[in-house]
C-alpha cells in the first residue's frame, strides 16, 4: 500500500498545478481579462467595438481609471443599461461636461446593454473598492420589467431566473471553472411568461437602488439618480414599428426595440413609471441629489429612436442634461 503513496502525491500535486494553471493563467488569458473583471460579470470584449461603441482595454467604455485618481480631476461613474452607453453615450457625456465646465473630468463608463439595477449592484461593489470615484450616477427602470416575465414561482429576487451571472457565492465568484460550469451546464433559465410576475421587480428595483446609494456613499462618492425617460408616440403598434413607421427618429435603424421586447406594452409602461417613483422616494429618503429626467425629457419622438433609446440628436441632448446636473453637483 506504502509504495503506491508516492505516485498518488505525484499525481494529486499534477493536478493539483494543472487546475492553478488553467484557472489562474490559461482561463484569464483566454478570456483577455483580468480575473477578477470575467468573475464580476457583464462586461464586454477589451479593445472591440459594439456597433459604434467602443470598448476600452478593461471592457468598459469611456476611460481606464488609475487606482489612484489624477490630482484636480472630477471622476465619474456611470451605472445602466444600452440608454446611456449607445451611440458613444461614455465619450458624448463627456465632451458635453468638458464644454459646459473648466473642471477637468474622467467618466468611466460602466453602464452596458441589458443591464438592470442587479448588474449595477455588483459592478458597483466590485469597482468601487479598486478605484475613487466622484461622483456615480445612476439611470435605472426599463430593464428590471423584464424580471416581470416569469410565473411568480419561478421569480427571484436577486434577478438569478434572468442570467447566471446574477447568481453570487463565494465559488463563483473565486472561480473561473465553477463560474463557467454553473453558467453553461449548470444554469437553467425559467420559461418566458409574459408579465405573469407584474411589478414584483419594484421591491427588488428598491432594494437594488438603495444598496446602490449606499455603496456610493460608503465609499466617499455622491450618488446622482436620475429617472428614466421613455416615450410611446401616438402611432405606436407593434406593427407599425417593426415596420419603421412610427414617428421616432432612428433612419439608421440602430439598436430598435420593440416595447414589447420587455413584456406587455402597458405592464412594462407601468412597471417604468413604478420605478421611477420609487427613485424619488429613494432619492427623497436618502437625501441625494435627483434628477426628474422622466418629467422633462421624452415628450418629443424626435429624440428618440424607440421606447427608450435615444436618436443621434437626443443622445447629445440628454448628455447635456446629464452634464448639466452634474456640473451642478459640482459647485
Amino acid at each position: 500500500m506504502r509504495k503506491h503513496l508516492p505516485f498518488a502525491s505525484f499525481l494529486f500535486v499534477l493536478i493539483a498545478l494543472s487546475i492553478t494553471f488553467i484557472e489562474f493563467i490559461y482561463l484569464p488569458h483566454a478570456r483577455h481579462l483580468p480575473r477578477e473583471f470575467y468573475l464580476m460579470g457583464w462586461v464586454g470584449y477589451p479593445d472591440t467595438q459594439i456597433d459604434d461603441t467602443t470598448l476600452n482595454s478593461i471592457g468598459l467604455t469611456g476611460d481606464v481609471p488609475e487606482p489612484v485618481r489624477p490630482v484636480g480631476t472630477i471622476r465619474v461613474l456611470t451605472l445602466g443599461g444600452s440608454a446611456i452607453f449607445n451611440r458613444r453615450f461614455t465619450e458624448r457625456l463627456k465632451t458635453s461636461l468638458q464644454e459646459q465646465s473648466t473642471r477637468t473630468f474622467e467618466v468611466v463608463g460602466a453602464a452596458y446593454r441589458g443591464h438592470t439595477t442587479r448588474s449595477s449592484v455588483i459592478k458597483a461593489a466590485f469597482l468601487t473598492k479598486r478605484y475613487p470615484f466622484d461622483f456615480i450616477l445612476i439611470y435605472h427602470a426599463i430593464n428590471d420589467t423584464w424580471a416581470n416575465n416569469v410565473a411568480p414561482d419561478d421569480f427571484r429576487s436577486d434577478y438569478s431566473h434572468l442570467d447566471a451571472w446574477y447568481r453570487r457565492n463565494w465559488i463563483l465568484e473565486n472561480s473561473i471553472l465553477a463560474r463557467d460550469l454553473y453558467n453553461s451546464r449548470l444554469y437553467r433559465k425559467p420559461a418566458r411568461r409574459e408579465g405573469e410576475s407584474a411589478f414584483r421587480s419594484a421591491e427588488t428595483f428598491r432594494a437594488n437602488l438603495e444598496i446602490l446609494v449606499r455603496t456610493a456613499i460608503e465609499h466617499g462618492s455622491i450618488p446622482l439618480l436620475v429617472t428614466f425617460a421613455t416615450c410611446v408616440p401616438t402611432d405606436y403598434t407593434l406593427d407599425r414599428f417593426l415596420a419603421g413607421e412610427v414617428s421616432y427618429n432612428n433612419p439608421e435603424r440602430h439598436d430598435p426595440r420593440a416595447i414589447e421586447e420587455w413584456g406587455p406594452k402597458d405592464t412594462v409602461l407601468e412597471g417604468v413609471r413604478r420605478h421611477n417613483a420609487i427613485t424619488r422616494e429613494v432619492a427623497a429618503d436618502l437625501d441625494v441629489p435627483l434628477l426628474d429626467a422622466s418629467a422633462i425629457f421624452g415628450s418629443n419622438p424626435l429624440d428618440f429612436g424607440d421606447v427608450c433609446h435615444f436618436s443621434e440628436p437626443g443622445t447629445d441632448r440628454f448628455a447635456g442634461l446629464l452634464a448639466g446636473f452634474l456640473i451642478e453637483q459640482t459647485d
